[in-house]
């Protein structure tokens, strides 16, 4: 992957040793994302929509394998998914009782889509904003703060989450505001974070490629590589 390294800490290769994480680095075609509006008729909007209605109408929606993967993933690495859920439960718990699903921008609904549609948590970050070429995934230390995509200071106590050499990225959980895209992102990473379930790597690389094609025929992006750490 250019210019990043993507690692998973020893204590999580040591609770979680199906874990994985998937990358997708690329840049936008211009500066301007902000055009994006829901109702807009877009293919993108169309597929949200689809997938937002078939979700709505399903009753088990929530109880996917990858869903409950994940909520056990954050228990055995010693996080609370009560307390932090992982995102892609919380998009589909909104859809479920019938909040639908907010339109941001092109690249967080691409990613939102991904996350939909894969059922597995997805992090999207502004590389240019990203320190350093290695990125850690941990369970935090206890004591530290960061601050979130809200805003707002967080604790770092109980949450998995990704950093950079000085700050953290977010998580499989929600993102933080350092790195968070913004209407004039050009170049992201996107990341998926797979639940400790053994995965065929035919089918990661699948869904890789899958993300890939989102961001080039839905975003207009050039996808610059891919990736696979654990």
């Amino acid at each position: 992957m250019p210019g990043l390294s993507l690692q998973i800490s020893d204590y999580l290769r040591a609770t979680c040793p199906n874990l994985r994480l998937g990358a997708v680095v690329g840049s936008t075609p211009s500066s301007d994302t902000a055009g994006h509006q829901a109702g807009s008729g877009s293919l993108l909007d169309a597929a949200l929509d689809d997938l937002v209605a078939a979700i709505a109408a399903d009753p088990g929606a929530l109880q996917h394998p990858r869903l409950e993967a994940m909520a056990a993933t954050f228990r055995r690495a010693g996080a609370n998914p009560s307390r932090y859920a992982p995102s892609a439960t919380a998009l589909v718990k909104r859809i479920a009782a019938g909040k639908g699903l907010y339109r941001i921008n092109p690249l967080v609904d691409i990613n939102n889509l991904l996350s939909l549609t894969l059922r597995i948590p997805c992090g999207i970050y502004d590389r240019e904003h990203i320190a350093g070429p290695r990125l850690t995934f941990d369970l935090a230390a206890p004591q530290a703060t960061y601050l979130g995509i809200d805003g707002v200071e967080q604790r770092t106590a109980g949450k998995l989450l990704l950093a950079d050499r000085d700050k953290v990225l977010g998580g499989p959980h929600a993102d933080a505001a350092p790195t968070r895209i913004t209407d004039v992102t050009r170049h992201f990473l996107c990341v998926l974070y797979y639940p400790d379930m053994p995965e065929s790597p035919v089918v990661v690389a699948e869904e890789l490629g899958f993300a890939a094609r989102l961001f080039e025929q839905q975003g207009g992006a050039v996808v610059l590589g891919t990736s696979v750490a654990g």
